[in-house]
């Protein structure tokens, strides 16, 4: 269970450093970039925490 808070924290603090750099370089590629960014590491997290623990 503490292995879930702490990927829900990382993605949760990605977003926001992510944020933070959109704020201060609002360019619609770099947008465009980072929500790609964030999506895959949150897809990458929901894999993990619903991947069938016996191998199958």
């Amino acid at each position: 269970m503490r292995d879930k808070i702490i990927g829900i924290a990382a993605i949760a603090v990605l977003a926001g450093f992510m944020g933070i750099l959109l704020g201060f370089v609002p360019h619609l590629d770099l947008s465009i970039v980072v929500v790609v960014v964030v999506l895959m590491a949150a897809y990458d997290f929901y894999l993990m925490l619903f991947k069938n623990k016996n191998g199958g």
